[in-house]
């Protein structure tokens, strides 16, 4: 999708309307400081699903932001990535945000998801 430099939606591939960004941590990132950007995990605005977004700036000539790209990776399938791996036995591997939020964990699969990664 792409927003406009207030955060308000332009385009999607999926889902329209009068959505706003602007306060979505992977936006604020982007305005603060131009450069790629991966966000924390979210429950989607258009679709209700759990991603975790990436975001990059399109600005102009003097770095000022005018629009911005975002992909939101679906939640669901990294945990799947996951659990069509064969890990060692007595292995596990958890996909962390920033936060410490579970994006993907086995063996603990989909109950973990978007809860806080208790670590040992």
């Amino acid at each position: 999708m792409v927003t406009d430099a207030n955060g308000r939606l332009l385009c999607a591939a999926k889902g329209s309307g009068k959505t706003d960004f602007s306060d979505r941590d992977w936006y604020t990132e982007i305005i603060k400081k131009p450069r790629f950007v991966v966000g924390r995990y979210i429950v989607g605005r258009i679709l209700g699903q759990s991603v975790l977004p990436a975001s990059y700036p399109i600005a102009d000539s003097e770095n000022k932001v005018q629009r911005v790209v975002m992909t939101a990776i679906d939640v669901a399938w990294l945990d799947q990535l996951l659990r069509e791996t064969r890990l060692p036995e007595g292995a596990v591997v958890s996909m962390l945000d920033t936060e410490g939020t579970v994006l993907a964990q086995q063996p603990g699969g989909a109950e973990s998801i978007g809860k806080p990664h208790r670590l040992p």
